[in-house]
């Protein structure tokens, strides 16, 4: 099966928030974390596992054609639709430009992903038996 450019994009989108996570998560811990108790250290680095873990996986299933993957992509996709406006409206008092034009950004984002993955030929892919 040829992968879509569509998905091939969302998928490296997908493996380039791991790849940044993974560098934040890593920066983050040994600047923050370290100085905590162990457990502490221990829940930081399972959340790190999980957040990190999730991105990849979406990036490899996206690229098997999972259906797992695409479903999961699109809740989040729906996560963002939901919580991006709330976090805009939140925060609009600490620079209102900054916070509307990040925000109007992370939604066509959201929402490219969201119409490429639901595109009738790309949705078709996905639930098409091997």
């Amino acid at each position: 099966m040829k992968i879509p450019l569509p998905v091939r994009l969302i998928a490296l989108l997908f493996g380039m928030v791991a790849v940044a996570m993974t560098i934040g998560w890593t920066s983050l811990f040994i600047r923050d974390v370290s100085q905590h108790s162990f457990n502490v250290q221990i829940a930081f680095v399972a959340i790190g596992l999980i957040v990190v873990g999730t991105a990849g996986w979406i990036c490899l299933g996206l690229v098997r054609g999972s259906r797992d993957a695409r479903t999961i992509t699109l809740a989040f996709c729906w996560l963002g639709f939901i919580a991006v406006p709330v976090c805009m409206v939140a925060l609009l008092r600490d620079e209102p430009m900054k916070r509307v034009s990040v925000g109007l950004v992370e939604l066509v984002v959201f929402y490219s992903i969201y119409r490429a993955l639901t595109s009738p030929s790309i949705r078709n892919d996905f639930f098409r038996c091997p």
